[in-house]
């Protein structure tokens, strides 16, 4: 299973269901942008290269371990919604390499550290 700007947290009947889990595709870097604002907080901070990450599912919010990274500049015009369309096809080909990888078993999850700083000012 593989869900992307979903906001909610998934009950863990759903979580169960697919054999090899669920994957999140995160729109940003983890965990310095967790949330419903990923992007948004990204620009608003400065950053000169964001992220779309892929991590697994667990019962909270954008904090499981993160299974693969992809980086996109982020240019000095750059708005969430141009981002938006540039990860999209980030996403897709980077599910599929993923996805293959996972069945395999050749992906090594990285545990996130447990702070954030969504919103500050780096």
């Amino acid at each position: 299973m593989v869900v992307a700007a979903y906001g909610q947290i998934l009950s863990p009947e759903l979580l169960g269901i697919p054999r090899l889990g669920a994957i999140n595709v995160h729109a940003s870097l983890l965990p310095k942008y967790r949330g419903a604002a990923p992007v948004a907080y990204a620009i608003l901070n400065g950053e000169r290269r964001d992220w779309r990450e892929h991590h697994s599912s667990p019962a909270q919010l954008d904090a499981g371990p993160i299974l693969a990274v992809a980086a996109t500049p982020i240019g000095p015009c750059e708005t969430a919604g141009s981002l938006e369309i540039v990860w999209r096809g980030l996403a897709v080909r980077f599910s599929c390499r993923g996805d293959r990888a996972i069945r395999r078993g050749a992906l090594r999850p990285l545990v996130q550290s447990k702070g954030s700083s969504r919103g500050r000012r780096s």
